[in-house]
């Protein structure tokens, strides 16, 4: 909008009306001409989802072949003619379309849907009915025919990369750099000339908003005027590529090309299914442009940050695991009940943003069949897949029926987790102990109900679980039985006691106290894990080492060997894992003899049953007998008393009973119970009355009491202590999801016309085989994301390095050398340029891929440096300017626009990174403004200006010019609160009774310029017309200029 339209629609009331219906109307017109999609674009959009959908649904009950209801819905005039029941499609008209009711199962659905129609198809059925249901007809239109794999390397794209020759021009004198010579090259060849080189102002705006998306301060604009140095530009081009907010400029360009969003769903996600910490992986990118980190490096990361080591060997580095957002913001349905399909949509996902943004192919078309249009397979798709399926985005879905949790990575070192981790130890440590004491009491007591049921006080004897350091602690024992005075706890050692922490390892109760020389002795430490058995009677200790025999006796009838003769071992985390079989001809119903076969692995583990014990008067209540030791320990004809943690370590102790009567125990196996009951053994004859067992009730209960008080107010005050924040970053894991078929590393079948049921055979793990490497990665190990990330990075890869380059220019230009710039494909258009395409490849390999190095070639060239107006030979001629013969006019990006808002009012906060903000009038730069894929959006601000969608995957944003933009500059609270900003920053540096250098001043904060004296004489008659909000009135206005918001 000029500046006396805005000034116009100030003035009251009719002509403001006229003027703004006239402007609206205008910006209407200028929609319709360019809202038209390229067909290209219209035809991709058909392949990807459209046709899938009427191949996997409709064609085998309805085309040439079979036509059920006389309806085909094989070619766009068979669906318009319809069937029995009249058009099943009507263009532009979704409401009237029986093929999307079909879909919508609304009415007599067809009976070939088995299966969920997801809102995403029925949406894109709609959208395509709405923009006119185009079908694209091959042969009949210019859309290109699909490219052989044995002619890939013909075409344009896979061909390698050559550094070509510098082509010789006749003005040679025009030529800065060597991208002008291919520019002025094609000129040449049309009769065409280059436009004159831009002003100082128009140049300083452009590389300023190119760069780092801020208008210059009038300072840095001031001294660059006056700076007539043939380098002053290339100074100011290096300045603004040394900026902090060039990474937030150009980081903001790359998330349009990986769909980024502060998260996926704020109203009806759970956070834990949301990726709401990646705007870690946001920051992470500013910082990688801001460093120029090596384009190839910035690609590794992102694919398989998490497999690259960081210099700290301790520690993955927190770079490379939060780079791998990049994958982690797959678009999918984190609540799918179809667990497999969640994981199949969100592998699909993975290979679109790789193949679109990375190398420019639309390698997801393969998906259900032959690409169309490229030599990529279904194989070649299925091939990547399995590199994608052997990785984990989600965490625990068995556990997880609906919303599944993403995979999270604490972004710590080793010492760092332990720091954090004695910190929280020293926080609980109060508690600790005040709970320990509890789970005493509560044992004791539970022990206490259920043995004075029959035996009587008497028959009670300790049963702990729980932490202690020391040797030989001595424990209360609550029984009265005095021949039980000793209890020996988690001894180790050769015949001494020796000090270790931990879980409480083993737990021995003799019938006696024993003399010195029958102290327990171990010859090395038992796992400090639970225990879960012990043994009572009177027993004398001897040491025993690991042996060829395991050797344990019962006499229980229904303790047998496994149909196979073998018993079951069970890992755990140390020890030595044993197979144990059991030996013919030795074993018999009462006593089973095996052999061990030792591998340094893990221990056995005897499954049974927990235990409460006693002395020996009374009853044992457990599962099986079991002595780890040397063979010669137990004795024909003796019982075995002794009874060890199914967690011990590769030696173990045995105990030889004295006497024959020294116990009865109940043994449980499968189910069922027997009594082994000793010749003499009977219940202890001494009863307790009632009167002492309520006694002891109330003693424990009131103890237990007054500790969970204290507990509570422990509790308390840990939970008042400052929380410890553990950083951690949205990323993938090496091997598929855990619960899935896809679990581990394993190559991908192909899913028969996409359907993830219906499973072809399996395909190797590689690369899409049109695109030729020497020597490409093999996959011998791991996921495949490491060899792929090394593949897409290789020096004679033919895509990478031409879409990177084709990206940075499209932001310089407008337009890209390649428009299609995420489609370097058969569908894709050709470069109009390709030499210097190829030229700018090969620079930014032979630049070790730094991105600023582009920036420099191509901003310190004549063809940036032109002017943008036309000329009626070159509209004539060139219409389009597809060869560049002057500058582009573009319009600001929608996060330019606000943040150039803030910088002209004085306050912007230039602070970067950090969770972002919600609400619209935050100070912030609009790259930190809330985005989410679905629910609430915080502000439309973003669609209004034409954000790019973040659940497409956006090469290039689509400028449009509707009213309702014009409106919200006018109207909006956002843009009001700035003009009473910027107007309060004139006040403050120019005094009011300098009203024409404030106008002057004014112009060079907002536009870089001078005003005219056309401009000084309006904006003095606007102040003179509202002395009280006049300057606020004037800052709108030049805030609402199109000047403000193009780049000339």
């Amino acid at each position: 909008m000029c500046l006396e339209c805005c000034v116009m629609w100030r003035r009251p009331h009719r002509q403001f009306s006229i003027r703004v219906v006239t402007v609206a109307t205008t910006l209407l017109c200028v929609q319709l001409a360019i809202g038209a999609q390229p067909e290209s674009r219209q035809t991709q959009f058909f392949e990807e989802r459209i046709r899938p959908l009427l191949e996997k649904y409709c064609v085998a009950c309805h085309s040439a072949k079979r036509a059920d209801g006389n309806l085909r819905v094989d070619s766009r005039r068979a669906l318009l003619v319809g069937g029995s029941r009249g058009a099943a499609l009507v263009p532009g008209r979704p409401q009237d379309s029986l093929i999307l009711d079909v879909f919508r199962r609304r009415g007599n659905v067809c009976r070939s849907f088995e299966t969920e129609i997801l809102n995403r198809q029925v949406n894109a059925l709609t959208d395509w009915i709405e923009t006119g249901a185009p079908w694209p007809q091959q042969g009949k239109s210019s859309l290109p025919q699909r490219t052989s794999r044995d002619g890939a390397s013909e075409f344009w794209s896979f061909a390698p990369i050559r550094f070509p020759a510098l082509p010789d021009v006749g003005f040679a004198q025009w030529c800065q750099q060597p991208v002008d010579r291919f520019i002025l090259d094609r000129l040449d060849t049309v009769g065409l000339a280059a436009a004159a080189r831009a002003d100082k102002r128009t140049l300083i705006r452009r590389a300023s908003f190119d760069l780092n998306g801020l208008p210059p301060p009038p300072d840095v604009v001031t001294r660059f005027l006056q700076d007539d140095s043939p380098d002053a530009f290339a100074r100011i081009v290096d300045r603004y590529l040394a900026s902090p907010t060039y990474g937030e400029r150009w980081g903001r360009h790359w998330l349009d090309v990986v769909r980024y969003a502060d998260a996926r769903d704020l109203i009806q996600l759970p956070a834990g299914s949301d990726f709401r910490e990646i705007w870690r992986y946001r920051d992470w990118v500013v910082r990688a442009f801001n460093a120029d980190m090596s384009y190839r490096d910035f690609i590794q990361y992102q694919i398989a940050g998490d497999l690259l080591r960081a210099s700290d060997s301790d520690s993955v580095g927190n770079d490379g695991l939060i780079a791998t957002g990049m994958l982690a913001l797959a678009d999918f349905v984190p609540g799918d009940v179809d667990k497999d399909l969640m994981v199949a949509d969100y592998v699909d996902d993975m290979i679109n943003v790789v193949g679109q943004g990375i190398i420019g192919l639309t390698l997801a078309c393969a998906r259900c069949h032959e690409h169309k249009f490229d030599p990529i397979s279904t194989e070649d798709y299925y091939a990547l897949a399995g590199i994608f399926f052997s990785t984990s985005l989600v965490d625990d879905i068995p556990g997880n029926p609906g919303n599944t949790p993403l995979v999270r990575t604490e972004l710590l070192t080793r010492r760092e987790r332990q720091r954090i981790d004695e910190r929280i130890a020293r926080r609980r440590q109060p508690l600790r102990e005040i709970e320990q004491q509890i789970a005493d009491i509560r044992v004791q007591s539970s022990v206490f109900e259920v043995l004075t049921i029959t035996w009587g006080e008497a028959g009670v004897t300790l049963h702990r679980n729980g932490r202690f350091a020391g040797a030989n602690p001595e424990i209360k024992s609550i029984s009265r039985d005095p021949n039980i005075n000793n209890l020996m706890i988690g001894e180790a050692g050769s015949g001494k006691s020796v000090k270790f922490r931990g879980l409480l390892a083993e737990l021995r109760v003799y019938g006696r106290q024993l003399s010195e020389h029958e102290r327990l002795a171990v010859e090395a430490t038992l796992m400090a894990e639970w225990f879960s058995h012990s043994a009572s009677g009177d027993a004398k200790a001897a040491t025993g080492i690991d042996d060829l025999w395991l050797h344990f006796r019962a006499d229980d009838p229904e303790i047998t060997s496994a149909s196979d003769g073998s018993i079951t071992a069970w890992p755990d985390r140390a020890g030595r894992e044993k197979t144990a079989r059991t030996m013919p001809g030795v074993s018999g119903p009462r006593q089973v003899n095996v052999a061990i076969n030792r591998q340094p692995k893990k221990v056995l583990e005897f499954r049974g049953q927990e235990s409460l014990f006693a002395p020996q008067t009374s009853p044992l209540v457990g599962s099986l007998f079991l002595v780890y030791g040397r063979s010669g320990i137990a004795q024909g004809g003796e019982r075995i008393l002794g009874w060890e943690d199914s967690r011990v370590g590769s030696h173990g102790l045995g105990l030889q009973p004295e006497g024959q009567n020294a116990m009865r125990a109940i043994l449980r196996n499968r189910g069922k119970s027997g009594d082994v009951l000793g010749n003499q053994a009977f219940p202890f004859s001494e009863q307790i009355g009632d009167a002492a067992i309520s006694a002891k009730r109330k003693e424990l209960t009131a103890r237990l009491d007054q500790l969970e008080k204290r507990r509570k107010e422990a509790s308390d005050a840990f939970d008042k202590l400052p929380k410890l924040e553990i950083p951690q970053a949205i990323s993938v894991r090496d091997g598929g999801p855990f619960g899935t078929r896809y679990a581990g590393f394993q190559d991908s079948p192909v899913f028969l016309r996409g359907d993830h049921k219906d499973l072809g055979p399996r395909v190797r793990r590689r690369f899409p085989e049109a695109v030729r490497v020497s020597n490409p990665p093999q996959i011998t190990s791991g996921s495949g994301r490491l060899e792929l990330s090394k593949w897409l990075t290789r020096g004679d890869h033919p895509l990478t390095a031409r879409v990177i380059v084709n990206r940075l220019w499209q932001h310089h230009f407008g337009d890209g050398i390649v428009r299609t710039t995420n489609n370097f494909g058969g569908l894709g258009e050709r470069p109009t340029h390709p030499l210097l395409l190829d030229h700018l490849a090969f620079d930014l390999m032979r630049a070790d891929w730094s991105l600023k190095a582009v920036h420099r070639r191509i901003m310190n060239s004549s063809a940036y440096q032109q002017q943008s107006a036309a000329n009626p030979r070159g509209l004539a001629e060139d219409p389009e300017n597809r060869l560049l013969w002057r500058m582009n006019r573009r319009r600001l990006e929608a996060e330019a626009i606000r943040d150039a808002l803030l910088a002209v009012s004085g306050t912007l906060d230039g602070r970067m990174g950090g969770p972002a903000f919600k609400n619209l009038t935050t100070p912030r730069r609009t790259l930190y403004l809330m985005t989410t894929r679905t629910g609430a959006e915080t502000s439309n601000y973003g669609a209004l200006f034409d954000r790019a969608d973040n659940n497409s995957i956006v090469g290039k944003r689509t400028p449009s010019v509707v009213a309702p933009q014009a409106l919200f500059m006018m109207n909006d609270p956002f843009v009001m609160a700035q003009a009473v900003f910027l107007s309060a920053r004139l006040k403050e540096e120019i005094a009011a009774d300098r009203p024409q250098e404030r106008i002057h001043r004014l112009y060079q904060i907002v536009l870089g310029r001078f005003a005219t004296e056309r401009e000084l004489e309006i904006g003095r008659d606007v102040i003179e017309r509202d002395t009280k909000r006049g300057w606020v009135r004037l800052c709108l206005v030049l805030l609402c200029t199109n000047e403000f918001i193009y780049l000339g």
